[in-house]
């Protein structure tokens, strides 16, 4: 999974599903990050589908979708695209899959 979605973003969900859900600052408390890389990662994330995030007053809190877990715990299919081989991991965060 790292390969697919990079060490940073394998790590924050692992981080999402330890704590089930985790504001930014915690995040990148845990992961020794600074807040705007952890809101980077946590936007392709978002953008893969793979966690979802809401605002709480004046942190945004982050939790583990049930595709990111799947996806995490090695039981989600891959994409039509990945089965089809139109993926090509350069296309993450440009408009690939996260």
């Amino acid at each position: 999974l790292a390969d697919l979605v990079g060490n940073t973003r394998l790590r924050l969900l692992e981080l999402l599903e330890a704590r089930a859900g985790a504001s930014t600052g915690v995040l990148g408390k845990r992961a020794l990050l600074a807040p705007s890389t952890i809101s980077y990662h946590t936007k392709l994330l978002r953008d893969g589908g793979l966690i979802t995030s809401r605002r709480d007053g004046p942190s945004v809190v982050h939790h583990i979708t049930p595709f990111g877990l799947a996806l995490l715990n090695g039981l989600a299919a891959p994409p039509d695209s990945v089965r089809a081989g139109e993926f090509t991991p350069g296309a993450i965060g440009r408009g690939g899959f996260l």
